[in-house]
């Protein structure tokens, strides 16, 4: 539970950007919020089952395939929360957008300045 729990900080913590991007992302899966809870209650549900019925192999398989892509997700919120790539961001010159798109022009890295 401490995996879903971090995940669930993580997605308290998240700018309207980047929750937008999130869902933008799952809708082009053709996913949206409630289908992921929904799976992942069905998961929990049929693991619970497998582990009454003594099916210990499939039981230990599923807790750890869903224990990994738990974990996965949270290191993908934890890696994109921390990059500091954010659209909009100026960077040092003001100019400037962090995230560019290299147009094959000489960089201006401010040493024709002193001319």
């Amino acid at each position: 539970f401490g995996v879903l729990l971090g995940i669930i900080r993580k997605r308290r913590t998240m700018s309207n950007k980047e929750r937008l991007m999130e869902e933008a992302g799952l809708s082009s899966a053709g996913l949206r919020q409630g289908h992921i809870v929904t799976i992942v209650i069905c998961m929990v549900v049929i693991i619970a089952i497998f582990g009454l019925l003594g099916i210990k192999s499939m039981t230990w398989f599923l807790l750890l395939v869903l224990d990994t892509a738990l974990f996965c997700y949270l290191m993908k919120l934890t890696v994109d929360s921390g990059l500091g790539l954010r659209f909009g961001k100026t960077s040092t010159s003001g100019n400037q957008s962090s995230l560019e798109v290299p147009t094959g022009e000489p960089a201006d890295l401010g040493y024709n300045q002193w001319k």
